[in-house]
């Protein structure tokens, strides 16, 4: 398995956006807010290491198979995330929507958190949703 890191950074806001729907879309090295990412309060620099791997499996098949697959050809994201010091690690109820090498798009992000970011622009916005047929596929898919 690979680990591919995010590389994010706490600093000035820079390729990390909040589209329509309330989600928090983040390039590749990012730049967040010194804030909390769970409430929404100052961070004072504290991080916390996500780690997410983006597999599911096929419900025709034996998980096992599938196992020994994404073992050899899966990728994990790394991802350190500012986090305050009254949120404890079991308070990370973040979700991955979607992932890949170019963004991530994450969802139950606190609104104080995202309001600190800008809109994602429409050439980005194409980009990460993809067109009505990459729209329907993964609809359906996954």
């Amino acid at each position: 398995m690979r680990n591919i890191p995010f590389a994010l950074r706490v600093g000035p806001v820079g390729n990390a956006y909040t589209d329509l729907s309330g989600r928090l879309v983040l390039l590749r090295g990012a730049s967040l807010p010194d804030v909390c990412i769970v409430c929404g309060s100052p961070a004072w620099g504290n991080l916390y290491h996500k780690e997410f791997e983006p597999h599911c499996y096929p419900s025709w098949d034996l998980p096992l198979l599938w196992d020994v697959i994404y073992l050899i050809l899966g990728k994990r994201y790394l991802m350190d995330l500012p986090f305050c010091s009254n949120c404890q690690p079991d308070d990370f109820q973040i979700y991955l929507v979607r992932i890949n090498n170019d963004f991530a798009v994450l969802s139950d992000v606190s609104g104080t958190f995202l309001k600190s970011l800008p809109s994602l622009p429409l050439d980005l916005s194409a980009k990460v949703e993809g067109n009505l047929v990459q729209r329907a596929l993964r609809l359906f898919f996954g």
